[in-house]
């Protein structure tokens, strides 16, 4: 592959390139199919990453205008840290983009 890979916070028009990669990864995961996630919970994952009282937030990998993969993530207290904990929670490329 060529070209700069630009990692970057999602955006509100990246929406039909995300899906693809959000489905990818529950794929992965056994989620698809008769076991897919209800519509609903995709929708509010997607929706709260544009929510500034959700701690919930999500990076995407570009390549000459394409979504190569996807980070979703969520900063929260710990016990044994005054600073909040960055906790990755998806994490998923494309076949294609994976070494």
């Amino acid at each position: 592959m060529s070209g700069q890979l630009t990692v970057r916070p999602v955006t509100r028009q990246d929406y039909e390139q995300w899906l693809p990669l959000w489905d990818g990864y529950n794929a992965f995961y056994g989620r698809s199919g008769p076991t897919a996630l209800a519509g609903e919970i995709t929708q509010m994952t997607w929706s709260r990453f544009f929510d500034a009282y959700e701690p919930v937030h999500a990076l995407v990998a570009e390549r000459e205008g394409s979504l190569l993969g996807l980070v979703h993530y969520l900063y929260h207290r710990s016990t044994t840290s005054i600073a909040p904990s960055c906790y990755l929670q998806d994490l998923f490329t494309t076949q294609a983009a994976r070494g």
